[in-house]
């Protein structure tokens, strides 16, 4: 058994107070106003009094510019201003007794060059199309083992804006559409399954900006969980199945959270993403052959916290590499036992055996849950088509979480707020779509479009 949670209990917004940030030193400070400015005068005190006096007259320019913008507005150096944006929602696409707008769980969405959404659903193995408005144009593929259908679909994207691609988990079958839907072309990747869980050879797992074959080997839940697999490597395949190079690898340590029959570990199997996770986060670019790495460990020193994006070539060379402080929020203990209440209802209703005992779920969560004393800065990462990255920021526990938006180089753009249920999935630096769900757990896709800067 396999139980996912996309969101869990405890949503929240990451703001407080102004979020225009001072930058000193090349770190990007989006503590609220009153903090950072303390800090920045205590800090230019020291630097003031220590400098060489040859270098005093120059210096005392830049402190006093520096002090007196965080006296009126924190102003700071251009494009290192994180400007409160308003998001507005233009687009809600879904319905939950339109058999025309209504559709399952999609597992990736994707933008084309003309606005056009295509979402897979593995429910339906079918591709929804619907264009730049919202209104429904068609649908790609369906259930089958014939050209251009899926037994099991999986992952999509959009090769150099003419082809769109998608996966068969299947038959891993790679299927090439125009954007209008027509079969251009197939190509069977072969696989081989290994004869154990232990034996993991690479399988295909999409494609990487230029058409060459992204694979991995399989990350089995409980083998994750038991610290057995503690990293997943991303391979460049060829056609026939050879690994060419590892491009990158990913860390999975402390990313899920297992409930096992304590009497058979490799028996029953109940998996959760790790609620409070700061293990790093990794994303593939599907546009550019680039690699986004957010190290988001959480604070643990209430003063100050930061975290650092860097962005690096397939090469290895160093795109950039910033750090972000901000301000670490305390974790509630309450919402982790809010969380393991919820996980252990879910076990529970699992018919037993071979479950273990509620109580016994409940213990085992209780000691494996992570619970940093800080929440991580970081919950989700999305990288836009043109180059922007997006930032889930904390989850506090509110009906709003904030993205922080970074330009292709990791300048701040922008702090903006979406509904914490909200599941990005595309972005660029006008607008971000994703998935909500409704009450009755209804999938709707939205767009939010920046709308205005605010005061």
């Amino acid at each position: 058994m396999t139980a996912g949670v996309g969101q869990h209990p405890g949503r929240g917004s990451g703001r407080g107070g102004s979020t225009r940030g001072c930058h000193v030193g090349g770190v990007f400070d989006d503590r609220p106003r009153s903090a950072r400015c303390r800090a920045w005068r205590r800090r230019a005190g020291r630097a003031w009094f220590r400098g060489p006096r040859r270098a005093r007259a120059g210096l005392a320019g830049s402190l006093i510019a520096s002090l007196l913008g965080c006296a009126a507005g924190d102003s700071s150096a251009p494009g290192f201003d994180a400007p409160r944006l308003a998001l507005e929602a233009e687009l809600r696409i879904g319905s939950v007794d339109d058999p025309e707008l209504a559709f399952t769980w999609f597992r990736g969405l994707v933008v084309g060059p003309d606005g056009r959404i295509y979402t897979a659903h593995p429910q339906e193995n079918a591709i929804r199309v619907h264009d730049a408005e919202g209104r429904p144009v068609g649908r790609i593929g369906r259930a089958g083992e014939g050209p251009g259908e899926f037994r099991s679909l999986g992952p999509i994207g959009i090769l150099g804006d003419t082809l769109l691609w998608a996966l068969d988990y299947g038959t891993y079958r790679f299927s090439f559409f125009d954007l209008d839907g027509t079969l251009v072309r197939s190509l069977n990747v072969p696989t081989r399954m290994g004869a154990t869980l232990e034996e993991r050879p690479p399988r295909a797992s999409g494609l990487f900006s230029d058409g060459s074959i992204m694979a991995s080997p399989p990350a089995w839940d409980n083998l994750v969980a038991d610290g057995t697999i503690s990293q997943d490597s991303i391979l460049r395949m060829d056609s026939t199945g050879a690994v060419l190079e590892l491009v990158t690898t990913i860390p999975l340590h402390n990313t899920t959270l297992a409930v096992t029959d304590p009497r058979d570990p490799r028996g029953f199997g109940a998996y959760f993403p790790q609620p409070y996770s700061d293990t790093e986060l990794v994303k593939i670019s599907p546009f550019d052959s680039s690699i986004v790495r957010v190290d988001r460990r959480a604070a643990e020193d209430a003063r100050v916290g930061a975290f650092r994006v860097t962005r690096l070539h397939f090469r290895g060379d160093t795109i950039f590499s910033r750090e972000y402080r901000y301000s670490p929020i305390p974790l509630d203990p309450a919402r982790p036992d809010s969380i393991v209440r919820e996980y252990t209802e879910r076990v529970g209703r699992v018919p037993s055996p071979p479950a273990p005992t509620v109580a016994e779920a409940e213990r085992i969560l209780r000691e494996r849950i992570y619970t940093p004393r800080f929440l991580p800065p970081v919950t989700g990462l999305v990288v836009g088509r043109d180059g922007t990255i997006w930032l889930r920021r904390e989850e506090r526990g509110e009906s709003d979480v904030d993205w922080l938006i970074l330009a292709a180089d990791g300048e701040p753009l922008g702090l903006a707020a979406t509904p914490a249920g909200f599941n990005g999935m595309a972005a660029d630096r006008s607008a971000i779509w994703g998935m909500e769900l409704d009450s009755l757990d209804v999938p709707y896709i939205v767009k939010y479009r920046i709308a205005a800067q605010r005061d």
